[in-house]
């Protein structure tokens, strides 16, 4: 069985185009502090450990936390090879993503409160193995950068709603 990401793709495509008032979905995650710094988080069955580097009080076997916002962009590249509507009509033979963040420690340990606390400067390089000319793989990192959503949420502003209860916590997350 041969697994066709562009055969899924386009009947999703279609789906959606055909029933436009179904296309809303909704992602929901959860996470548990640990016993320091680290936490577990929970999407749909899977559970996620993550922590700080142990210069920043954590036990270091996961990854930190702030770098959690790079997998879904690094996922999301993954898709080049597929291309959107049918490209690239050369082969891709591999695709790698490396992405770096800047980030001013001062706002995370409120040593100066005019520090913004997010990164400064997130950059990267896709690194494409294919016979396609760079033109045409430019062409198509662009049509994929043009749906990625993580970078539309870290290109523009999203409204985010945080509420808060206060209540005993009944379940704990179990990282497995």
């Amino acid at each position: 069985m041969t697994f066709r990401f562009k055969d899924i793709f386009n009947g999703t495509q279609s789906a959606l185009r055909n029933a436009p008032t179904k296309a809303v979905a909704v992602f929901s995650t959860q996470s548990r502090q640990g016993d320091g710094v680290d936490s577990s988080v929970q999407a749909w069955q899977f559970t996620v450990k993550v922590d700080e580097p142990a210069a920043l009080g954590g036990n270091d076997p996961p990854p930190q936390i702030a770098l959690n916002i790079f997998w879904p962009r690094l996922d999301h590249v993954r898709r080049l090879p597929t291309g959107l509507r049918g490209r690239p009509r050369r082969p891709v033979n591999g695709v790698s993503v490396k992405l770096d963040g800047e980030i001013d420690l001062r706002a995370l340990f409120t040593a100066d409160n005019s520090v913004r606390p997010g990164f400064r400067n997130i950059t990267g390089t896709v690194t494409i193995d294919s016979p396609a000319t760079e033109e045409r793989l430019r062409r198509l990192k662009q049509i994929v950068d043009q749906h990625c959503p993580v970078l539309d949420i870290l290109w523009n502003s999203v409204p985010v709603t945080l509420g808060l209860q206060h209540e005993p916590l009944r379940e704990a997350i179990s990282a497995e």
